[in-house]
């Protein structure tokens, strides 16, 4: 429960939470369409010089997230496809892709939907077929910056497939129904050890689709010599090394070896100078006066290639935190982590860095577009600690000083974000509130827990975003009502996880499924014993029992309605809500003998 699986939804964009206005606040001017216009025209033009400025040009305005609404209002990227993708100009063509590779991910879903259904796969095809034939064939021929031109190109293409598969999963299973001579491309790609990007480019590939599917985990695992990894790490950056530490993951499900690859990842995210990243990438031009221009240039591709060491490394984190939680042998069971990998890996080195990259975003208003990954991890850091067998001493000070933190960016962090934001930094407050108990009553804001309830009655359950929004406010406001000692507030927190499990266990959708058995477990966990003081007053004086009576038959309905085939964990969370349910109402009825 709570914990936060990496997302198929626009993986690579970045989301800043902490800013301050929305990045669509301000229109486009009118001069902006006369800008645009001439340049995408210009991509008509038979003069290769003309075209390829004009690209470049476009890739440059595509940055600002107005100008590039502006540009896929004006299909830029039917323009693309049609009259730049397959130009005779190598220049043309990757800034094309490189084009179309960035659109894809900043705007996600819709733009790599239109671009696949526009057959985008035979452009990518012919582009893989010429660049194998390049480094094949009259390579060492090939001046300086024709190869580099080389490397881009395969840079942008193996970066598209990766971003298309990564935000559809037919996209997916399409390319992985073409993946053999992929693969050798890009094992072809990591022998170029003369370009990092391009190492980058096929490490990253590697690395999400071994995230993705087992096949793929298998099939890289039978040709193990073609990806020798310990050269790779020892002559690579930060971001190879991470990336070798994000394959070595998906080939192991031994806690040692978390152990290792955390450690690594820590000292890799531990050497990172953030501030320094902010000024790098925030300057126009080279900060010394004794730094030229490329000079410069190469310092900021190093300093985006280790924004991308911490968000790989973030992410990563996360995965393995949810796998630490996981007991393998016994479904919902609690896990025993060792001593040695809670004092000194995730108390001593994990947390810590989770917390500090927080504390840098807060502090420089999401600069570097961290937060929500650092908060994702720092959420399974807290759902961990509870599926362990003994909650560690040593929790009880880390999450109370964690509260402090997520608070603080609940405070800070601007409306338009509500929806992710809010659900995970509810998810970290709820997992604290378990751990701490009636201790985090003096942490607790009212005016902020008044807002939830009001929030939670806005809810669509049609919308899967919306749908863990409302999960997650469910379980916070169940674990802290009773902290607040209100029978009030308990009393409305009742009622509408009573109304949640009655009208949505006649489903029309999993959704409303999951928010049943939610709710019903949270029903169990609230008004599981006579004792507490606000049984009585609300869970007996507003007829729960009757209610409950009544709602079983609907909830065994629900559960035989799930499919098995396609919701396999639903439908054993589904089976034991239900076999639950009928276990709380015996033992309430005894209760009240």
């Amino acid at each position: 429960m709570g914990k936060v699986k990496k997302s198929k939804k626009n993986p690579r964009s970045r989301v800043n939470p902490l800013k301050k206005k929305p990045e669509t606040a301000a229109p486009v001017a009118d001069e902006g369409k006369s800008q645009v216009l001439p340049l995408i025209n210009k991509l008509k033009s038979a003069d290769a010089k003309e075209k390829a400025m004009a690209i470049g040009t476009l890739n440059i305005l595509a940055e600002n997230p107005q100008m590039r609404k502006l540009l896929l209002k004006e299909r830029i990227v039917a323009t693309v496809m049609e009259y730049a993708l397959n130009d005779n100009s190598r220049e043309v063509v990757v800034e094309s892709f490189g084009l179309l590779r960035n659109l894809a991910i900043e705007e996600g879903y819709d733009v790599v939907k239109y671009m696949w259904r526009q057959n985008v796969w035979a452009s990518l095809q012919a582009a893989f077929e010429a660049i194998a034939a390049q480094f094949a064939s009259g390579w060492d021929d090939l001046a300086g910056p024709e190869k580099a031109l080389v490397y881009d190109w395969c840079e942008n293409v193996l970066s598209l497939v990766v971003v298309m598969a990564t935000t559809d999963e037919v996209i997916f299973e399409s390319v992985f129904n073409k993946i053999d001579p992929l693969l050798q491309f890009v094992y072809t790609a990591l022998s170029q050890k003369q370009s990092p990007r391009l190492v980058h480019a096929g490490l990253d590939f590697i690395y999400e689709f071994l995230s993705e599917s087992t096949q793929f985990v298998d099939l890289v695992s039978s040709q193990a010599e073609k990806l020798p990894l310990a050269n790779l790490d020892a002559q690579g950056d930060r971001l190879t090394g991470v990336y070798v530490d994000g394959i070595k993951y998906n080939f192991t499900s031994s806690p040692d070896d978390y152990a290792r690859i955390l450690l690594s990842l820590y000292d890799t995210c531990s050497s990172v100078d953030l501030e320094g990243i902010i000024k790098l990438l925030q300057s126009t031009e080279p900060i010394s006066a004794d730094t030229d221009s490329a000079t410069h240039a190469k310092a900021q591709a190093e300093a985006r290639a280790d924004l991308r060491a911490l968000e790989v490394s973030l992410d990563l984190i996360t995965s393995i935190l949810e796998g630490l939680s996981i007991n393998e042998r016994k479904f919902n069971a609690p896990v025993k982590l060792s001593d040695d990998l809670l004092q000194n890996v995730l108390f001593a080195k994990v947390w810590p860095m989770i917390t500090e990259i927080v504390k840098f975003e807060l502090n420089h208003d999401g600069s570097l577009y961290l937060l929500n990954r650092a908060l994702y991890a720092m959420n399974n850091f807290c759902w961990l600690m509870l599926a362990n067998q003994k909650l560690p001493v040593q929790w009880f000070e880390h999450s109370n000083a964690g509260w402090d933190l997520v608070d603080a960016v609940v405070q800070k962090a601007s409306s338009q974000s509500a929806n992710d934001l809010q659900k995970t930094t509810l998810s970290i407050m709820w997992g604290i509130s378990k751990a701490q108990g009636p201790q985090i009553k003096n942490k607790l804001r009212r005016e902020f827990v008044d807002s939830l309830i009001t929030t939670v009655g806005t809810i669509n359950h049609e919308d899967d975003d919306q749908v863990d929004l409302k999960l997650a406010i469910m379980g916070f406001l169940a674990s802290v009502a009773p902290q607040l000692e209100d029978i009030t507030l308990i009393g409305a927190v009742g009622n509408f996880l009573m109304q949640t499990a009655e009208t949505m266990s006649t489903p029309v959708n999993a959704n409303c499924t999951r928010l049943t058995i939610e709710a019903l477990n949270l029903i169990y966990d609230l008004f599981g014993d006579k004792e507490y003081p606000y049984d009585q007053p609300v869970f007996v004086a507003q007829g729960y029992l009757p209610r409950l009576e009544a709602l079983e038959p609907q909830v065994k309905v629900m559960f035989k309605k799930v499919d098995r085939n396609k919701f396999n964990q639903l439908k054993v969370e589904a089976e034991e809500a239900w076999v639950n349910l009928g276990r709380f109402i015996e033992y309430k009825h005894d209760e009240q003998k």
